[in-house]
């Protein structure tokens, strides 16, 4: 997916809010889990700990934190080879190959909370001309 289509895939998620699950859609979930990936630095293996705050600090303000937190994403992220975890299971790397096939170069500078806020102002925008 290149940047335009994974933008307009987080204004559909963003409808509803704060995303509350995985997309059903196999290519939409991929994108997703791509984003993310591709937010960590290529070059770093990161313990456990480590990853699991830049999972936080993506997610936040992205995600309901009840519904779909770090832990559910680093999950997916394995399942889906966007991670693969050293042979302890301690350690983790983004899978820059899977990142690649699933996403275009351009498309990992998309910012997901701005579009979240654009969306929410949108709707509010929606809503005060509706009243007027």
């Amino acid at each position: 997916m290149d940047r335009e289509e994974i933008e307009a895939l987080f204004r559909r998620l963003f409808r509803g809010g704060e995303i509350r699950r995985l997309p059903k859609s196999q290519r939409e979930a991929d994108a997703f889990l791509a984003l993310v990936a591709a937010w960590l630095d290529p070059r770093e293996t990161y313990p456990e700990q480590a990853l699991n705050e830049r999972l936080c600090e993506w997610l936040e303000g992205v995600t309901c934190p009840v519904a779909m937190d770090h832990v559910t994403v680093r999950r997916y992220l394995v399942d889906f080879n966007f991670l693969i975890r050293d042979e302890s299971g301690s350690r983790y790397r983004a899978n820059q190959a899977v990142i690649n096939r699933m996403i275009e170069p351009e498309a990992r500078s998309v910012q997901p909370r701005q579009i979240l806020m654009e969306v929410e102002q949108e709707r509010s925008a929606r809503k005060a001309s509706s009243k007027a």
